[in-house]
């Protein structure tokens, strides 16, 4: 009868030394997408939040141009029951009026539909009654600053690019780990156990005599050929690696495009708005 017990222990391979290493690339890419989800949802909800903001707005201006078109026909329909003015003037603003009308409607069922959209964004019951507490005009007061065309235009820090910088450090791990599979692995034993012998079984007696036996020892693995596979998946993982830094710098100029797009497509809106609410006081002051 014979009992043993065999203790393995790693002592050094070049793949487990990569493993540790992805271990910290690959929780900072976990945080880096969750980084962009909430980027994303962010987002959605104020494209959202503005689309009902719109619908909004131009439900008053076309009420308004609504009441001021009515009023009109039924001035310009006395003034034709009075022969002082044609038929087809009448009825030119009957049209004006009838597309203002539709196009009221198809407003009230858009912004019903806005609404909707923006309680599926916030992850809320599409009939809840939501309720805005902000408008366009305050939104415009309180975002218009000239200060936001004068910030960093470096993209080191932004999302994309340390998404892209987080797919070049992965695939530099896989070119480390094709190269681990050539390098020697280095482990470790300890065996040891007891044996007995005996004609007929009396192995439990306290007479039985059993003999102890321990061994050390060390393996190393040192890989020799491949049949050229460890020399193609290098090669692989290094074509992989150079079109994640290809990647990487077509990011960087894509974010550098975005940022000043952004900028002047800013510059102009507040250009823009200035000289709109300048258009509109001048017309409110002829109107008085």
């Amino acid at each position: 009868m014979g009992a043993t017990a065999t203790l393995n222990q790693l002592l050094f391979d070049g793949s487990y030394l990569v493993g540790l290493q992805a271990s910290k690339v690959y929780l900072e890419i976990s945080k880096n997408s969750k980084t962009k989800t909430d980027l994303e949802i962010r987002k959605a909800v104020i494209n959202a939040y503005g689309n009902v903001l719109l619908t909004e707005e131009s439900l008053k201006i076309l009420e308004s141009n609504k009441e001021i078109l009515e009023s009109n026909l039924n001035e310009i329909q006395k003034t034709f029951e009075n022969g002082l003015e044609e038929e087809e003037s009448v009825e030119q603003i009957k049209i004006t009026l009838s597309g203002l009308i539709s196009d009221l409607n198809n407003v009230k069922r858009l912004n019903e539909l806005s609404y909707q959209m923006l309680n599926i964004t916030l992850g809320i019951d599409l009939n809840t009654d939501t309720t805005l507490t902000d408008n366009l005009e305050i939104l415009a007061l309180q975002y218009t600053s000239l200060e936001a065309l004068a910030a960093d235009e470096s993209v080191e820090n932004t999302i994309d690019y340390l998404i892209a910088q987080n797919d070049v450090e992965s695939k530099d791990l896989l070119v480390k780990l094709a190269m681990s599979d050539g390098i020697p692995t280095l482990s470790a034993f300890i065996n040891g156990g007891y044996s007995a012998y005996g004609e007929t079984f009396g192995f439990f007696n306290s007479s039985q005599k059993w003999y102890g036996s321990s061994l050390f020892g060390v393996s190393l693995n040192i890989p020799i050929f491949s049949s050229l596979g460890r020399s193609a998946a290098t090669q692989q993982a290094r074509i992989d690696l150079d079109k994640a830094h290809e990647s990487l710098t077509e990011t960087e100029q894509q974010l550098k495009l975005q940022i000043a797009t952004a900028k002047s497509e800013y510059q102009y809106a507040i250009e823009d708005y200035g000289n709109k609410k300048t258009k509109l006081r001048t017309c409110r002051t002829y109107r008085t």
